[in-house]
């Protein structure tokens, strides 16, 4: 074969491979972008993508509901106290413990006092006392507020306060049972502690 000819079979051939391979390469572009539309394989940036936005949800979802504050304010106002729920009040002898709720120079105080009203001749000692209280937040919108006890004078309270409690119909099962009164007091003295209850009107 004469030098023309063999230059021209190897122009052919390289043609040929040339067309070859760009087809090739246009098929493969055709099937991914396919495989893209049909929602076939994603490509590994997508996959970052979808990884990092799944986090994102994850952690969006983990966070925590930041805990309620412990302090809480005090809802002052004055109470007669009686060793017994609902009692019928003898407005002629009228005995009780006198429980007073206020805020002083920016700190809660319960002051207690025993008391006598009406036309009996009865004669109660007062032994008066005011006590610091610390409130804490519990279940149901229950206040519960304590003090310290006192080493040397041995006196204390503890206040359970269910005026702002959650009751009646569309409430939490657990926070339907209505309490005996409003205000349960823990009365600590040198003789010991003795439950109290306000009497609501």
């Amino acid at each position: 074969m004469s030098q023309p000819h063999v230059l021209l079979s190897v122009l052919i051939l390289l043609v040929t491979s040339i067309g070859c391979r760009s087809t090739n390469r246009a098929e493969s572009r055709d099937e991914d972008s396919a495989s893209a539309t049909n929602g076939g394989p994603v490509t590994e940036q997508n996959s970052d993508d979808s990884r990092s936005a799944t986090e994102t949800t994850r952690r969006a979802g983990s966070v925590a509901a930041p805990a309620g504050d412990v302090s809480v304010q005090l809802i002052q106002g004055s109470f007669h106290l009686y060793p017994k729920p609902a009692v019928r009040v003898n407005p002629s002898c009228d005995v009780h413990l006198a429980l007073e709720l206020a805020t002083r120079n920016g700190k809660s105080t319960a002051t207690l006092e025993h008391r006598v009203l009406g036309t009996c001749e009865l004669y109660v000692k007062p032994d008066r006392r005011t006590l610091e209280l610390t409130g804490t937040a519990g279940p149901c919108g229950v206040i519960q507020w304590t003090s310290g006890v006192s080493l040397q004078a041995g006196y204390g309270v503890e206040i359970t306060d269910h005026r702002q409690a959650s009751r009646g119909a569309g409430v939490d099962v657990t926070c339907a049972d209505l309490p005996p009164a409003l205000l349960v007091v823990d009365y600590r003295t040198p003789r010991g502690i003795m439950r109290w209850f306000s009497h609501d009107e």
